[in-house]
């Protein structure tokens, strides 16, 4: 199909053009064990950034929920120290889904505080919706900190909306712990649902400038 066809020249096109910079800059992996009403949900997230130019770069990045498998290349430019924008293109990896995504994303630092967003389209060859996000995250004291997040996926017809609110914990030398409380609320025609949950994870970020500049969209 040509969606995956495309996915795999940007792919190959990416990782020669990494092969010829070589300048590994940093990677993140992460685990979350999720409880929603009853039920629960393991996923996992790992993600690998590399420096073409001083401005560019490129990302790589694989999220799983469950079975479900979800590849993403980055196109990254700096526009200071303080702040990025990009471009990203997702693929869902699995023989019954043809899913893709794409869209724009950005961040900065304000003061101590970073704030970013995104906004996209996701397609799955048929049917298409919107998806855009926000998230902030702040520092408190004795390397604790605090985030938000909210993501919205939906057209006219049905939507999705989740927030959360969550304390970071992050150690000397090991792993950033972290444990959120979030609501949701999906809509279809004039049926709305709302559920809670609770989500404990752990992040590790390495690398020279530990870390990647945008997380899973």
């Amino acid at each position: 199909m040509f969606t995956k066809t495309a996915l795999c020249a940007a792919a190959v096109s990416a990782l020669s053009t990494i092969a010829v910079a070589q300048e590994f800059t940093g990677g993140t992996l992460s685990g979350e064990y999720t409880i929603n009403s009853g039920s629960d949900v393991m996923s996992y997230s790992g993600g690998a950034e590399f420096s073409i130019t001083r401005q560019f770069g490129i990302g790589l990045e694989f999220t799983s929920v469950d079975s479900d498998t979800t590849a993403k290349l980055h196109g990254i430019y700096h526009l200071s120290e303080r702040a990025s924008v990009g471009l990203y293109y997702g693929q869902a990896i699995g023989e019954d889904s043809d899913e893709t995504s794409i869209g724009i994303e950005g961040g900065t630092a304000l003061g101590l505080m970073s704030v970013g967003g995104y906004l996209g389209q996701i397609s799955d060859g048929t049917d298409s919706i919107t998806s855009f996000g926000i998230n902030a995250e702040s520092p408190l004291a004795n390397q604790f900190g605090t985030y938000f997040n909210y993501d919205y996926f939906g057209d006219s017809d049905v939507s999705f909306g989740s927030s959360e609110l969550g304390l970071q914990y992050t150690m000397d030398q090991g792993p950033e712990l972290y444990i959120h409380y979030g609501w949701a609320s999906a809509t279809a025609g004039d049926v709305t649902a709302n559920s809670d949950f609770i989500g404990v994870g752990a992040r590790i970020d390495f690398g020279a400038r530990p870390g990647t500049t945008f997380g899973s969209r």
